[in-house]
């Protein structure tokens, strides 16, 4: 059971990591770059590198969407073979409204409301506008960041497995960007990204592997015979012990509750993934697992902290950290 909660959450967040830093790349080359007028044809035709970055950005935040409710729809074992119809779809609509790339005048918060409901969203980047829509299409169904296009689903349906094509798409879409010169990031820091898709793939695996592996059989069967034989046995010692009328079937009604009980929950442990009421809660873990993508790709940045300099400093600054002319290093 340990393992299974482990291993989920290991994925999710490795997963949520990859997206983070892919998210940070593109803010930063966004906001530092200069050549926002020059078109690449390169990667997207008659698209500013601005809006080449936008679409990754776009791209990636569905499919880690996507992977994740894929990875979380073979655990618990349901029919996603109808990918139009299997999830849930929140959509994204952005609104440009001529923003320059570079140019952050001031820092939006981000605000929200209650989920299923319309939820404006304001970009860091000002004149820029997000609007969220999450359809609630039922229960049972994931939720994805915008609908599968034709192209996904036809490469999905003819594969066996479904998880380990989306992978590919995010790191060529990564490295397409890389190779063509589109973000500003040294090649080191951006192998962190195919790290934290392996690791999370890794997680992924080793939950599959408690989905997919069953208890031993002869190690169970031997477990119930044992416990049918209890079940005579227990009563006969409890009464030779006792010999009392009241005594002894209250003895024994708990002896054997107990040991029943305890394989009962043993077998209900053994599989955490499902529907069941003591199964892991893999719906709500990829839900938060979405918001959290969501926040992560509409979040602005933090103002940064004006450290003042020396000459900006007055002589109660200067007492402060110093003392007898040396600067204090000691810790409190």
């Amino acid at each position: 059971y340990w393992e299974g909660v482990t291993n989920v959450h290991l994925m999710a967040s490795k997963w949520g990591d990859a997206f983070m830093q892919i998210n940070s790349f593109i803010n930063v080359t966004i906001r530092t770059c200069s050549s926002d007028q020059q078109v690449r044809q390169r990667a997207y035709p008659r698209l500013t590198l601005r809006k080449e970055l936008e679409v990754v950005r776009s791209r990636t935040l569905h499919w880690f969407s996507l992977l994740s409710a894929i990875a979380i729809a073979n655990l618990n074992g349901k029919d996603i073979s109808d990918l139009r119809t299997a999830f849930k779809h929140r959509t994204i609509h952005r609104l440009r409204a001529g923003v320059t790339a570079g140019r952050l005048n001031e820092v939006v918060k981000v605000t929200s409301k209650e989920r299923h409901e319309l939820t404006p969203v304001v970009l860091s980047f000002v004149g820029e506008h997000l609007s969220l829509h999450r359809v609630d299409a039922g229960l049972g169904r994931l939720v994805i960041i915008g609908p599968c296009s034709d192209d996904e689903i036809d490469q999905l349906k003819c594969s066996e497995d479904k998880t380990w094509i989306i992978p590919v798409w995010i790191e060529e879409a990564l490295t397409r960007i890389c190779v063509n010169g589109l973000i500003k990031v040294p090649a080191p820091i951006v192998s962190r990204c195919y790290q934290e898709i392996s690791t999370g793939m890794m997680g992924y695996n080793q939950a599959l592997k408690v989905s997919q592996v069953p208890f031993p059989f002869p190690f169970a069967q031997m477990v119930s015979l044992l416990l049918l034989i209890f079940l005579f046995m227990c009563p006969i010692m409890v009464v030779k012990m006792t010999e009392g009328a009241a005594l002894s079937p209250i003895l024994s009604f708990f002896c054997l509750l107990g040991y029943w009980g305890l394989n009962e929950i043993a077998v209900e442990l053994e599989n955490p993934f499902g529907d069941d009421d003591n199964d892991l809660p893999l719906e709500a873990i990829h839900t938060e697992f979405v918001d959290s993508l969501h926040t992560c790709a509409t979040v602005g940045p933090a103002k940064p902290f004006h450290h003042p300099s020396l000459a900006e400093m007055t002589d109660q600054h200067l007492e402060t950290i110093t003392k007898g002319g040396e600067l204090d290093l000691s810790v409190s």
